[in-house]
């Protein structure tokens, strides 16, 4: 492809000079115009490299020319250089590198001096478009890929592909970028999720921590969207790093909703027993950290196989799911309520004393015995409390409720009983 020069003076003869010196130069094409009106029609239409602007011409100059060139977003970047034979005081050579001019020659000029400076700015310029069409095909590669990508330096995104830009509603780089918009800016404070550190770059923190895989909060639309983060290192000179946002929108969705279905009784809707007895275990440690009582509640429902013999199952989870949500309404903001099996139901009470944890039983045992069931009637509970001791730990502590419960049981059934 040639290298497409436009030459701009009133006088034919000096495009005749210029052409005929540019031509000894392989790969050149020379493109003529008499006057500046003509030089932007030309620019408007074709593909040029190069301009080299005479000065002082009639009608419209060549500083004003260049004005045009500048305002217009097709010609604004194609390069400039000034010849003049009269304007070349230091005051108009400054004012021609105003006007965006990449040089400024006094004619009359030497030849050879001419053609190595349009060797020089053709080396330049050549090695400028070929970073712009890998730039661009750089650009297409990006906005091929589903994921959301940039190319940003510690300080700066220098290129994003169009999936980021529609997930942050944006209509070019420029728009995400106004107001010194950084990616982090974006990330939702969370913990065990990747978060903006003020004492250390987030893309060094990726990098330094290749073992963890890395996962980022942002919204969009008011709704939260999860993503895998990498970035790996894109120009070491440049200190460039490619950044990659795989959205895990939805599997992080079915991750959190597995796990909340692994820890709830699917039936009572009730922590089961092992996430129980997890939290159980948390409690406890904490109790013991700050010196705070802690007491326990083994529910078991009377007389239940009577009902399943007698009225069926269906019967029977209808009424294991009222005596649940009885229990719950029962017990206070921070107590622990779980399915421990069967028909057994299982309380923690943090902060709670032996008194108050009788006194929370027989409330429950009340409310309980208060209401019928249909087809069964009275449905009534059996309840065993146990306080901590001191450094007791959860199997002690839901052992002595356990053999409390079986006190219960043996005393007659629809009572509390605590065992020390």
């Amino acid at each position: 492809m040639k290298f497409r020069i436009l030459c701009v003076d009133d006088r034919e003869a000096n495009l005749f000079t210029l052409e005929s010196v540019l031509k000894q130069l392989d790969g050149i094409e020379v493109i003529q115009a008499l006057n500046g009106v003509k030089a932007l029609e030309i620019l408007l239409k074709e593909s040029i490299d190069l301009i080299l602007l005479d000065v002082q011409m009639p009608d419209m100059d060549g500083f004003e020319v260049a004005d045009f060139i500048q305002k217009n977003k097709k010609t604004k970047d194609t390069p400039i250089i000034f010849i003049s034979a009269i304007y070349t005081t230091e005051a108009f050579v400054k004012l021609g590198y105003e006007k965006g001019a990449i040089d400024y020659l006094a004619k009359p000029f030497d030849d050879a001096q001419l053609l190595n400076k349009i060797i020089f700015y053709r080396k330049l310029i050549e090695k400028e478009h070929a970073l712009i069409k890998q730039k661009l095909y750089l650009q297409k590669l990006l906005d091929l890929q589903k994921n959301m990508i940039l190319i940003v330096g510690k300080e700066q995104i220098h290129l994003c592909n169009q999936s980021l830009l529609n997930f942050f509603n944006k209509k070019n780089l420029k728009a995400l970028t106004r107001n010194n918009f950084c990616i982090c800016d974006a990330f939702i404070q969370r913990k065990h999720f990747l978060q903006p550190d003020y004492n250390r770059h987030w893309i060094d923190k990726v990098l330094n921590e290749q073992d963890i895989q890395h996962k980022v909060i942002m919204l969009k639309d008011d709704e939260e969207h999860y993503f895998d983060i990498s970035v790996i290192l894109f120009d070491e000179d440049k200190k460039h790093y490619l950044v990659t946002f795989t959205d895990i929108t939805q599997l992080q969705e079915e991750s959190l909703a597995w796990k909340k279905a692994s820890h709830f009784d699917p039936l009572t809707k009730i922590y089961n027993r092992k996430k129980f007895e997890d939290e159980c275990t948390k409690a406890i440690k904490v109790a013991h950290k700050y010196r705070m009582p802690i007491s326990l509640m083994m529910i078991d429902i009377d007389y239940f196989k009577k009902v399943n013999d007698k009225h069926g199952h269906q019967t029977g989870d209808e009424v294991l799911r009222r005596v649940a949500k009885t229990i719950e309404l029962q017990l206070r903001d921070g107590d622990i309520l779980g399915r421990y099996g069967g028909e057994e139901f299982i309380v923690l009470l943090p902060q709670a004393t032996k008194e108050d944890a009788i006194e929370a039983a027989q409330r429950v045992r009340t409310a309980i015995s208060s209401f019928t069931t249909e087809n069964v009637g009275v449905v009534t509970v059996s309840i065993g409390v146990a306080s901590e001791h001191s450094l007791d730990n959860k199997n002690k502590l839901i052992k002595r409720a356990d053999v409390a419960l079986y006190q219960a049981k043996a005393n007659g059934r629809n009572r509390v009983e605590f065992k020390d």
